[in-house]
């Protein structure tokens, strides 16, 4: 989404890439939305590329649908869990989703 860490790293790389291979970085227009799905299927259908997490595309990365480009990754991404003291059971649940993927992804990678 606009205006988070990872859309300013991903605008970062873009621009990195484009300077890299002589593209005026003002004639690419970027694009956020955080909806993964409407962002799958604006690449299918052939109307840019993408910066998604490997890890949330894993399906379409195997079934063929969608490619890793060979670019250098932006920097690792920081995750931070915060709730309050007294918050329910659905939020409770959802920080400890979080850490446990945090933690399975820092294995994978680090």
């Amino acid at each position: 989404m606009s205006n988070t860490t990872p859309s300013d790293d991903a605008a970062r790389t873009v621009q990195k890439l484009a300077f890299k291979y002589g593209i005026n970085p003002t004639t690419i227009q970027l694009s956020s939305s955080p909806s993964i799905s409407a962002l799958i299927t604006l690449i299918r259908n052939g109307i840019g590329s993408g910066v998604l997490p490997a890890v949330l595309v894993q399906e379409h990365l195997a079934s063929g649908e969608l490619e890793i480009l060979p670019v250098t990754a932006p920097p690792p991404m920081v995750i931070h869990r915060w709730h309050l003291t007294n918050a329910g059971s659905a939020t409770l649940g959802v920080a400890e989703l979080v850490s446990q993927v945090a933690l399975e992804q820092e294995g994978d990678h680090g």
